[in-house]
């Protein structure tokens, strides 16, 4: 039996040390002439990170000079007092129709949308109500990237270039999909490239249905000549036919062009593959189109902005706790529980600290690969469970207790902690992402600590104190 209880404390040990060093260092396998680690990177709340602020200002329209000129040249001596408190009014109402809180928060509501649908995850999104104006706060790694453009107004058209006629807009888009192609990436002349696929509305393709069967496909080349006189006329040799194109425009800019006969031919499945950046090998270059190409998808996805905005973007704000500071305090308060289970327990007391350390590790594993954002709360969280396994080891590793009084010791924790795990899991919904992160951190630990204190700790614990 003396045999047997060694063996399950040394197989305990070597678990505990196995799952630390795992955690708190990783697993580094070869890849090429570099050693990569094959943990998921921890995934940091905003409030751990440092940030950028976008601050987004409504560009008022202003006044067109011809209509000043009218103002102040022509119609001088017509304007009374009274006519001009007519115009001021009509212009505030004007003002209040397009520039009031609703607005605002439609515009604040779209960009929130487009960052979602650029891939940001962590981002804070304030909006001044008197103003209208709107900061944008994002991690300083996705700034550059995301919020580049994110504030455009979006307007999608699918026009003829000749006559500017619009064929589909973004009503007539049902989804829009990015992706990068990776099937000539071995290629040297080639490459991964970033795709755009817009998939039209059943409408949107009867429309181009009528154009394939209604639409002349070439039209005639316009050229103009100078007479004598040097006046404009047109040309009396016999026109040049050439195709008729249509383009994708955002915002007035177009995004791609092509002839009418072969738009209709690349569309009749319902699709349009577009392509974004070239054929690529770096890496950063392909994330960057990639990153445009969700922009690109967000306008589509979302409605017009109803006003335009200017960007200017403050300095970077650095977080004021780090990561490292974080670590240290964490290793003192290990440090504390070691010297205090030591002096009060002796030797089961330091098995005990070793179980502290391999729940936190385990529980940090958990962590990294359920994807759980670490935040000042979720920290927080994290501490809460290493001291509430430090109040189960104190009572656990007593030097004279029993493993009858093991077993209901750790009922008793178990059954106290069944309406903090209910309420762990009514947290992880909430809407603020601070009160999730320490939900779930609380879930996963109570979960941790039920399934390593029933096996690692028991299998420690019970065989020292029968040695």
């Amino acid at each position: 039996m003396k045999k047997e209880g060694s063996l399950k404390i040394a197989l305990s040990i070597l678990v505990i040390v196995l799952i630390t060093l795992v955690s708190l260092g990783g697993i580094f396998v070869q890849s090429g002439n570099i050693m990569k680690n094959k943990l998921p990177d921890y995934k940091y709340g905003m409030d751990l990170k440092n940030t950028n602020i976008m601050n987004l200002e409504i560009k008022k329209e202003e006044a067109s000079e011809e209509t000043s000129e009218e103002n102040t040249e022509e119609n001088t001596e017509e304007i009374t007092e009274e006519n001009a408190e007519e115009n001021a009014a009509e212009e505030e109402n004007v003002d209040k129709e397009k520039y009031n809180a609703k607005n605002y928060n439609k515009a604040k509501n779209i960009i929130e949308k487009r960052l979602k649908i650029a891939g940001a995850n962590q981002y804070v999104v304030r909006l001044d109500e008197q103003t209208g104006n709107i900061a944008v706060e994002l991690p300083t790694e996705l700034s550059s990237n995301v919020a580049q453009g994110i504030y455009n107004t979006g307007k999608f058209e699918i026009k003829i270039e000749d006559n500017g006629e619009v064929i589909v807009d973004k009503n007539g888009i049902k989804d829009v999909e990015t992706s990068i192609n990776t099937q000539y990436a071995d290629l040297p002349e080639y490459g991964s490239i970033v795709e755009l696929n817009y998939t039209f509305t059943k409408d949107a393709m009867k429309k181009l249905e009528d154009i394939k069967n209604n639409y002349e496909m070439t039209i005639e080349k316009k050229t103009e000549t100078e007479d004598e006189n040097g006046q404009a006329s047109e040309s009396t040799e016999e026109p040049e036919i050439e195709d008729r194109k249509i383009g994708i425009y955002v915002d007035g800019t177009a995004l791609y062009s092509e002839t009418l006969s072969s738009f209709i031919k690349y569309t009749e499945g319902g699709k349009l593959p577009l392509t974004i950046g070239g054929y690529q090998h770096d890496n950063e270059k392909l994330e960057a189109a990639l990153q445009q190409a969700k922009i690109y998808r967000s306008f589509v996805m979302t409605e017009d902005m109803p006003f335009e905005y200017t960007a200017s973007t403050t300095a970077n704000i650095h977080s004021n706790i780090s990561m490292k500071s974080i670590v240290i305090v964490f290793a003192l308060i290990f440090l504390v529980m070691f010297v205090f289970l030591l002096i009060k327990n002796k030797l089961p007391g330091i098995f005990g600290a070793l179980t502290i350390s391999g729940f936190i590790s385990t529980l940090l594993l958990i962590i990294r690969f359920t994807n759980v954002e670490l935040t000042i709360s979720s920290i927080f969280a994290l501490a809460v469970m290493m001291i509430l396994q430090f109040a189960y080891v104190i009572k656990v590793s007593k030097e004279k207790s029993s493993t009858k009084e093991f077993n209901e010791n750790t009922f008793g924790y178990m059954k106290m902690l069944i309406p903090v795990f209910l309420m762990s899991i009514a947290i992880s919904f909430a809407k603020t992402i601070e009160f999730i992160g320490f939900g779930e951190v609380v879930f996963w630990g109570i979960i941790v600590f039920s399934i390593f204190n029933n096996i690692i700790t028991r299998a420690m614990l019970t065989n020292v104190k029968n040695k």
